[in-house]
C-alpha cells in the first residue's frame, strides 16, 4: 500500500469516526443518555430511537454533509456503526 493509500484510508477512518461521533452525541442528547451508554452496534429500535429521533438526526446529518439524508435510511442501516458508513458513502 502507497502512503496516498495510507492517507486516503486515514481520512476515511476519521471521517467514519466523525460522523459515528456526531449520531452517538446527538442520540445522546435526544435519549437523555451519557454518549458512553449508546453502543454502535446495538439496533436503533433497542436503543428508542422513534420516527421523531430518526428525521431529526437524518436532516441534521443532511446538513452536515451538504446533502439529504432520507429517514428511511435508518431502516436501511440500523446500527450507529452501519448509519455513519453510509452516510460516509454519501460524500
Amino acid at each position: 500500500m502507497s502512503s496516498q493509500d495510507l492517507k486516503a484510508a486515514d481520512i476515511a477512518a476519521a471521517a467514519h469516526s466523525d460522523i459515528e461521533e456526531f449520531i452517538v452525541g446527538f442520540l445522546a442528547q435526544r435519549l437523555d443518555v451519557d454518549a458512553s451508554l449508546i453502543e454502535r452496534e446495538v439496533s436503533f429500535d433497542r436503543l428508542g430511537v422513534d420516527s421523531v429521533i430518526a428525521v431529526g438526526l437524518t436532516s441534521e446529518l443532511g446538513d452536515r454533509i451538504e446533502k439529504t439524508v432520507q429517514p428511511t435510511l435508518l431502516y436501511k442501516h440500523t446500527t450507529v456503526s452501519a448509519l455513519s458508513r453510509a452516510v460516509e458513502d454519501m460524500q
